[in-house]
């Protein structure tokens, strides 16, 4: 590699080339002016350094739950024919997992509540008046339901339209761990009169598992 030092020597043997050989000045002069563009190009490289680093991986959990009828098929409720000594009171139960890999929250609620008339006898417009004119049965505000879970009373609610249970405390449901919900109804025999009569409730079970923070 030349350098200022070494074209300087060089110059400097040239010029007492020169003065014993007497050679053309123009010899000398192309002889520097090569020099200077060697010098130049080997003092104009650039540095580069690469190297490539494996993608990192990003994978995310899953949420999902798994819920099984116990003793009974998953379908509507139907609560009617109340009155008779047997018909006082029933139950649902069903076994919750968690078949993901995340924690969550466990929510489940009523829905799609549905209280019919059914038509009105004379003992239920003598109660109800307007039982004719509004077609919407009495019979799901005199039922109390409750839930529990591992047999743990922790909701509760009527069957009125429009009603969602009512929580005593959050039910957090781990991966592959389970709950047995079952939920309980009952009316009040001193709750209700002949505006019931006829009278059908419908309802449906949600369940859900809500992912936490």
């Amino acid at each position: 590699m030349f350098n200022k030092i070494n074209i300087l020597r060089l110059v400097n043997y040239f010029l007492n080339q020169y003065m014993k050989t007497k050679k053309p000045i123009i010899s000398f002069l192309i002889t520097i002016i090569s020099l200077i563009s060697i010098t130049a190009v080997g003092t104009s490289a650039f540095f580069n350094a690469q190297k490539n680093i494996a993608a990192n991986k990003f994978a995310a959990g899953t949420l999902d739950l798994d819920v099984t009828a116990t003793d009974n098929i998953n379908q509507p409720i139907s609560i009617s024919d109340i009155g008779g000594v047997d018909k006082m009171s029933g139950s649902r139960s069903w076994k919750i997992r968690n078949v993901g890999t995340l924690p969550g929250k466990l929510v489940f609620n009523l829905a799609n509540i549905n209280n019919l008339e059914n038509g009105c006898n004379t003992p239920e417009i003598e109660t109800e008046p307007n039982c004719e004119s509004d077609n919407i049965g009495e019979l799901g505000k005199a039922i109390k339901i409750t839930a529990s879970i591992n047999n743990e009373q922790i909701a509760q609610s009527t069957l009125e339209n429009g009603h969602d249970f009512i929580y005593d405390k959050a039910l957090i449901l781990q991966p592959s761990s389970e709950y047995d919900l079952t939920i309980n109804w009952q009316e009040n025999e001193a709750g209700y009169g002949n505006e019931i009569q006829s009278d059908t409730t419908n309802f449906d079970m949600i369940f859900k598992l809500e992912q936490q923070q």
